[in-house]
């Protein structure tokens, strides 16, 4: 229920209340609590919001346990553990700010919305991007990445990305600064290999690079670096746009393998 909702004369009483009971979680140790708890259950301790930034150790600068849905708004949610989501600073502090979870800020109606602790993992494909055609970065043109997403409710992603500003902060912050360090790699990795002489031999050592050499899980973006080579594996065949993929890695290749003989 929103404050607004409430006859006006307990408005400000309840939120008295709820913001009083929400100070006493801080001092009774309380949030710290769980706030560890919390950490400790993570398989990968990064923000659940945006699946990137790494979130601090108990003991250290602990991470905003945010209000998920405002307190200013929600009050009856103030003290509630489950609206209290560990976020990292940048999804906090940048990107969420005031907005109301459960309003669409551009038609006023309701929106639906998940709980990231609580809801089914998604999954990224990057296979529709469109490579050489993105922003040059590092004397590199990074592909047009086209990020789609594979389950979970349409409504509740669409708030997430909406709020969070997710896809244009994956593009921009970690798949175009990251895509050459993330090429020179592979290619350093593949001129140890068998010769790749034709785009089905890259093929398989693209996908093998991305199941096998890229670490699993959120930390470090490597979801977002095997989505990458999956991508380009995906898109290595005797096209045109596939033999210019062969003809780019090959050459690199074959540099990196000549130097090292």
């Amino acid at each position: 229920m929103r404050l607004s909702d409430l006859p006006e004369k307990i408005r400000y009483p309840v939120k008295d209340l709820f913001e009083f009971a929400f100070g006493l979680l801080t001092d009774l140790g309380l949030r710290d609590g769980n706030y560890r708890k919390l950490y400790d259950r993570l398989k990968y301790k990064v923000c659940a919001f945006c699946g990137v930034e790494p979130l601090d150790a108990p003991g250290q600068k602990r991470e905003a346990l945010d209000h998920y849905m405002l307190i200013a708004n929600y009050p009856f949610a103030g003290a509630n553990f489950r609206n209290l989501s560990p976020m990292c600073s940048k999804c906090n502090s940048r990107y969420k700010l005031q907005q109301d979870i459960l309003v669409d800020p551009m038609h006023g109606g309701r929106r639906t919305c998940c709980d990231p602790y609580n809801s089914p993992t998604l999954s990224l494909s990057l296979n529709n991007s469109r490579p050489f055609e993105g922003a040059r970065v590092d004397l590199v043109n990074c592909p047009e990445w086209d990020i789609q997403w594979v389950g979970g409710h349409p409504g509740k992603v669409q708030t997430w990305e909406s709020v969070f500003g997710i896809s244009e902060r994956y593009r921009e912050s970690s798949l175009n600064p990251n895509f050459r360090t993330w090429v020179d790699h592979f290619c350093t990795w593949a001129a140890r290999k068998s010769t790749a002489s034709s785009p089905d031999l890259l093929r398989d050592l693209l996908q093998e690079f991305a199941e096998i050499v890229v670490p699993e899980g959120w930390a470090e973006s490597a979801f977002l670096k095997r989505a990458t080579f999956q991508m380009l594996a995906a898109q290595c065949d005797t096209s045109e746009d596939g033999l210019r993929i062969f003809v780019w890695l090959h050459d690199q290749i074959e540099e990196r393998r000549a130097l090292a003989a």
